[in-house]
């Protein structure tokens, strides 16, 4: 190797040595991609429920079938006779959070990472133009490896002063079991 280029690397190495955390992130990392499902979740106009294409690039095997039987459930129930209006409800945005009404930012903290696995803890703050003011919840959104890319598993919801302790999976099963009971 030459000398010009033994310099250029050791530039190179050094200016990664120092980036911050953030330049260096990656959607491949666990935290990224937590934070930018996070982040999706909380655009306006954005729907999982509608957008394939998203629910297929973040949610793990299990939890896009959960997902997705939860809406054919709540579709299947609204076909029947006497059932109309908000329930039973379609899963959404929200049922990530267990909150419909949004929080106004999600931050994707810390990573415990253990090869195939993932545990990436995030807090979500409302802000003053929601229902719920200075409020701000726990999250960990649990997550595996599918095909080389992380993919969220569950997101675990901790207890706030308005939420009690859940997760995702178990408020999916609720919606469909509800679904599958509604107007029967």
């Amino acid at each position: 190797m030459t000398p010009r280029a033994l310099l250029l690397l050791a530039l190179l190495v050094s200016s990664a040595a120092v980036a911050p955390m953030s330049v260096l992130a990656t959607p491949s990392e666990p935290s990224a991609t937590a934070q930018e499902f996070l982040d999706y979740l909380l655009k306006p106009g954005a729907n999982i429920t509608t957008d394939t294409a998203m629910r297929q690039k973040w949610l793990g095997t299990g939890l896009r079938t959960h997902f997705d039987a939860a809406v054919r459930a709540v579709v299947d129930a609204r076909k029947r006779p006497g059932v109309d209006g908000p329930e039973p409800a379609e899963p959404g945005n929200g049922t990530f959070l267990d909150s419909w009404d949004l929080p106004t930012v999600c931050l994707a903290e810390r990573s415990v990472t253990d090869q195939d696995d993932a545990t990436v803890k995030a807090v979500c703050n409302w802000g003053p133009k929601t229902n719920y003011p200075g409020v701000s919840r726990d999250v960990e959104v649990t997550m595996g490896k599918e095909g080389g890319t992380w993919r969220i598993q569950n997101i675990i919801l901790h207890k706030n002063a308005y939420a009690d302790d859940g997760n995702v999976l178990e408020l999916l099963e609720n919606i469909r079991k509800d679904a599958e009971t509604a107007g029967r």
